[in-house]
This record gives C-alpha cells, sequence and structure tokens, in this order.
C-alpha cells in the first residue's frame, strides 16, 4: 500500500481533480487493506489469545491489558 500525502499551503496548492483523486485513491487503498489483510490478521490472532493480562509500561506509569497470545508471549 503506497500512498503520496500532497503538501497543501494556503493559496498555493491548486484544488483540482488531480488532488482530489490522489486522496480518493488513498481512501479506497485503506479500505481495501482494513477489509483484508487487517482482517484476516485480527482473525488469526484472535484465535491464538489464551488471556488478557496487565502490563506495566515504566516509561508513563499507565497499566494496561494486553491479550497473552499462545507461542507470542514469553511465558
Amino acid at each position: 500500500m503506497s500512498y503520496n500525502k500532497t503538501n497543501w499551503v494556503d493559496g498555493k496548492t491548486e484544488l483540482n481533480a488531480s488532488h482530489l483523486n490522489n486522496i480518493e485513491e488513498g481512501i479506497a487503498q485503506v479500505h481495501a487493506f482494513m477489509d483484508g489483510e487487517a482482517r484476516d490478521f485480527h482473525a488469526s490472532i484472535s484465535r491464538r489469545v489464551k488471556a488478557w493480562g496487565p502490563v506495566f509500561n515504566s516509561d508513563n506509569g499507565h497499566v494496561i491489558m494486553t491479550p497473552l497470545v499462545k507461542d507470542f508471549n514469553t511465558e
């Protein structure tokens, strides 16, 4: 998936079909990814979750719940 961002500058960047079509193509690519690869990845990970567990982030002091995935997390 590739997207070439437009650097918009007030009064300088032309609003035209080419720029708008670039935005549309980027949106279409994201939707295709979310409907395909990302969904498949989520499904494969979800099947392997054996439990949820707390993880402490010492950088910010937050505790988050994270999935404990078979053959992924250390025991």
